[in-house]
């Protein structure tokens, strides 16, 4: 990709010498030598005011919405940096022959994500064979970037696809242009953007109408464990598609209808004594099933669905069962994601403060389950709607019932998780107090487990528990507000 062929294709106006690039940076904190830097503007910043910091990183070529004569680099002028953005990954992204996979919904999408990513690495032999989105880069801004990290050697990119407001999934489908579609499932998570958990439904979907470059209709992943999408299936109607679910009767009464290529399930699931995940995978093709053991290195009963629509993904791919079960078994999660590690006094921390949404509480609620002498440290989970104080209650009261010992809360929701467990939870106001109590009781087989969305910052008490450090109010994000 160059610069002249931006402007030709109408994308701005080309200033200077041409050059060719690969990579975009919008952020001068993290540019790397030879990045061209485009400059986003939004209410609180403007990304114009750091032009020659960029330059003095190492961007090679600038993206702006005005000429900037302060430095001697090319430059690409345009209307909209964020539109203009949008449209040079798209560029991206028709140039590259290889297979897209765009991943979306409303919980376990990242870890569908670094499954994925492991198993298609695993089937062309090389780490650098797929390529995945960074962290959670899956919004208007992230999901192009994740487009630009597309690279020569690559055979596979597998990009993910968040929202928050109607619309964005249809926007960003326009952009990945998948040859392969996953909803990994609908939950009412931002339901505060949408409306309604039928509004969610709706916008996921619509990664299901996308074509890829050539045309094609997307090839797409059906989860038939969601009542969300079932209700929403008319809408695949004659696509192409590879169902799965974790019963065997409902995904082989899939069998022989219309457009259905193959059906994935899992038979013979149990949990070993720290919590990985057993069970056969059963991929099923023209009346013929394959059978094969699955050891998960990621924690949690709740990852069996996950790692089968990375399957099911990877199959539609063109990769081998063999692959598929090696990757699966290698990928150890994502940060913050059910990580075990050894705390203070001896006790077991796991860190499961990625973020959090009303299944993901009650999967890592079920996971404790399993263990004596249980902590669950929860913060509140966001942007669930009218309806936020009577869910945050309905975990306490789950929480309570499968035998959790001990509830800590932080935060003006998930005080009400805590009230609604009773007898054995505190209700905190600030973390130092919350640490500094959790510290009091742990012994050498606590096992603790913290979570909250994304905005409480939860991954503040785990550091705190690991590292052993005394902590005060300045150590800690203000979560007063939160």
């Amino acid at each position: 990709m160059n610069l002249s062929s931006l402007q030709a294709s109408g994308i701005g106006e080309h200033l200077g010498a041409d050059l060719d690039f690969d990579s975009i940076s919008t952020d001068t904190r993290n540019i790397q030598l030879g990045d061209v830097y485009l400059a986003l503007k939004g209410p609180n910043f403007d990304g114009h005011n750091y032009v020659q910091d960029a330059v003095a990183k190492g961007a090679r070529a600038l993206v702006l919405e005005k000429p900037c004569d302060e430095v001697n680099v090319p430059q690409l002028i345009v209307k909209n940096a964020l539109i203009a953005l949008g449209e040079i990954a798209a560029k991206k992204r028709e140039s590259f022959s290889g297979t897209v996979i765009g991943v979306t919904g409303s919980c376990g999408k990242t870890t569908v994500k670094g499954l994925l990513k492991s198993i298609l690495s695993c089937h062309s032999g090389r780490e650098d064979g797929c390529v995945a989105t960074h962290g959670n880069f899956n919004n208007h801004i992230g999901a192009p970037l994740s487009l630009m990290t597309i690279h020569d050697k690559a055979e596979y990119a597998v990009i993910e696809a968040g929202a928050s407001g109607s619309g964005e999934i249809s926007y960003l489908a326009n952009l990945i242009k998948p040859d392969i579609a996953l909803v990994n499932n609908v939950m009412p998570v931002h339901i505060e953007g949408f409306g309604s958990i039928e509004a969610i439904a709706k916008e996921k979907m619509s990664i299901c109408d996308s074509k890829t470059p050539e045309g094609k209709p997307s090839t797409v992943i059906f989860n038939l464990d969601n009542a969300q999408l079932l209700a929403n299936r008319s809408r695949i109607q004659g696509r192409e598609m590879l169902v799965f679910s974790r019963e065997q009767k409902i995904a082989c009464a899939e069998r022989d209808v219309a457009g259905v290529k193959a059906c994935v399930y899992a038979s013979g699931a149990s949990k070993d004594r720290l919590g990985h995940a057993r069970f056969t995978l059963n991929v099923e093709v023209d009346g013929t099933t394959q059978q094969v053991p699955v050891i998960l290195a990621v924690y949690g009963d709740h990852n069996i669905s996950n790692a089968l629509a990375a399957a099911s993904c990877a199959l539609a791919s063109g990769a081998s069962i063999g692959a598929i079960v090696e990757g699966l078994q290698q990928f150890s999660g994502e940060k913050g994601r059910m990580q075990c590690q050894a705390g203070y006094s001896g006790a077991t921390v796991v860190d499961d403060t990625y973020n959090a949404c009303p299944d993901s509480m009650r999967a890592a609620i079920d996971y404790l389950a399993n263990y004596p002498n249980t902590v669950f440290v929860c913060g509140n989970m966001g942007e669930l709607g009218e309806d936020e104080i009577s869910i945050h209650r309905q975990l306490g009261q789950y929480a309570k019932q499968k035998g959790i010992d001990s509830v800590l809360a932080i935060g003006h929701l998930a005080k009400y998780i805590a009230e609604a467990f009773g007898d054995g939870a505190q209700i905190f106001e600030d973390k130092p107090a919350l640490v500094t109590q959790l510290k009091s009781q742990l012994q050498a087989d606590s096992l603790v487990l913290v979570k909250g969305s994304r905005s409480t910052k939860m991954e503040e008490v785990v550091q705190a528990l690991l590292s052993g450090r005394e902590l005060s109010d300045k150590n800690f994000a203000d979560e007063r507000s939160q």
